[in-house]
């Protein structure tokens, strides 16, 4: 019986002291590299930090859980006499309570997948249109193939898939976009899935869900994950060619479609658009930048504020807050007043975070579970001498 206890217990200390541990770490860690990391290089440290303060004890656990019943591989240090087969039954319990947790858990998973793919349905016109766009466009040549189509109410567009990625795009919203910012909208989607955010988000989700801690204290962490994820993706539509001011439009009806902001926007982006106004250009005598934002950013943010149009059901383009709003139209303004550049190809280079994540996750799993540092025999060593004294 005594051998029962420990998997029962070894799961109820790592739910409730390994993990709130992990997350105390790591929110730790991610303040301190705060103060030493350029803002640049933050994103993915962030990203890695907070994932692997749970994801890889829990590989470790279920690694752990099957190593008990492998051949020869029981636990070697016992404080109670065991007869010459060992506990298999202990190892059976354990993967029995593994799966357990994961069935309390997979619902809260399932749902951190967000809201459902709506139905896609025929629009030929809109068929037709994105097509094009994706034929003429460099910067969409990417999703071909790749664009899910719906007339969902109240839907603008979002990125989906885990492993088959893709771009779902609501009727109403592209209807009320001109070309420039359906391809700029567009444009910034195709960002998310080259980057595999859809799947990344999602593994952030998980993480945070089977802590007991993380949404108290790494949420606010994964909240600025989400924003810089965003900026980042504005900044690299942009490089491909998008336009800013399109952009822009696109975010903010994203979040709050109002058809008569819509046209004081478009009025405003043709007054303002330096390609609009004759001999555009910057020159050593230039007096300053042709664009004039502060009519923009006026005409932008104030369709925010407004209750015209009902928002749509799931914001697009990373258009959850006012603040944040206000952050990304700034800095999109502030791309529109540089120098137009040759748009840019995406880089082939893996990033340093993948490998680095890989080799930890399989450190995890080789981890040695019965021979020296001794981390599970330590455990069920301390669990049953704990059974011990409340016995007696």
């Amino acid at each position: 019986m005594i051998e029962l206890v420990f998997p029962v217990l070894g799961v109820v200390v790592f739910f409730g002291v390994v993990l709130p541990l992990t997350a105390l770490l790591a929110t730790l860690l991610l303040k301190l590299v705060a103060r030493v990391t350029p803002w640049s290089e933050l994103g993915q440290l962030r990203y890695l930090i907070l994932t692997s303060a749970s994801l890889l004890p829990l590989v470790w656990l279920i690694s752990a859980a099957l190593h008990q019943n492998e051949p020869g591989a029981v636990l070697v240090t016992l404080a109670c006499p065991h007869n010459i087969h060992g506990c298999p039954e202990s190892g059976s319990l354990s993967i029995a309570l593994a799966l357990m947790a994961s069935l309390l858990v997979a619902p809260f998973v399932i749902k951190s997948r967000g809201v459902a793919l709506p139905p896609r349905q025929a629009l030929p016109a809109l068929a037709q249109r994105v097509e094009r766009l994706i034929a003429t466009e460099a910067a969409l040549a990417s999703l071909a193939g790749k664009v899910w189509l719906t007339a969902a109410p109240h839907f603008a567009i979002a990125s989906h898939g885990l492993l088959r990625r893709r771009v779902a795009l609501g009727h109403d919203f592209a209807a009320a976009l001109s070309d420039e910012a359906l391809v700029a909208a567009l444009a910034h989607e195709a960002e998310h899935l080259h980057a595999w955010d859809p799947l990344r988000s999602w593994l952030l989700e998980v993480a945070l869900t089977v802590n007991p801690l993380g949404r108290k204290l790494l949420a606010p962490h994964a909240a600025s994950w989400r924003v810089a994820r965003e900026a980042a993706c504005d900044r690299a539509a942009v490089a491909r060619g998008a336009d800013p001011l399109a952009l822009a439009e696109a975010i903010v009806h994203a979040a709050r479609p109002t058809p008569a902001g819509t046209l004081e926007r478009r009025s405003v982006c043709r007054q303002t658009d330096p390609r609009n106004r004759p001999h555009a250009g910057r020159g050593p005598d230039s007096p300053g930048p042709l664009l004039d934002a502060a009519p923009l950013r006026t005409a932008l943010v104030a369709d925010l504020r407004t209750t015209n149009g009902k928002p749509f059901a799931v914001p697009g383009l990373g258009s959850s807050s006012l603040e944040v709003l206000k952050l990304r139209v700034g800095l999109l303004l502030a791309l529109a007043e540089r120098p137009a550049q040759a748009p840019v190809g995406r880089s082939l280079a893996l990033a340093w975070h993948l490998p680095l994540a890989a080799a930890l996750m399989l450190g995890a799993i080789a981890l040695p579970h019965h021979t020296a540092p001794h981390v599970l025999d330590s455990l069920h060593l301390s669990v049953e001498h704990l059974v011990f004294d409340l016995l007696q």
